[in-house]
């Protein structure tokens, strides 16, 4: 009994190895919109925004209205 146990926790660890080995990594860059609620943007131009994006890297890479974002 206890060596169906190893030998049952071993094979599950590696049928979880082996798919993690395997798994492609997204190719979609990764963007995340911030919208809903208040965005000062501390420009005197414009001081509020409806949305901003920012790129997976946390470069934004847009700032305006929520239509657009």
């Amino acid at each position: 009994m206890k060596y169906t146990k190893i030998a049952s926790s071993l094979l599950f660890l590696a049928s979880v190895a082996s798919h993690s080995a395997f798994a492609t990594p997204s190719k979609a860059p990764m963007t995340t919109i911030f919208y809903g609620g208040p965005i000062i943007t501390m420009e005197k131009d414009k001081p509020t925004a409806e949305a901003v994006v920012t790129s997976q890297y946390g470069k934004i890479v847009y700032v305006g209205t929520e239509q657009e974002a």
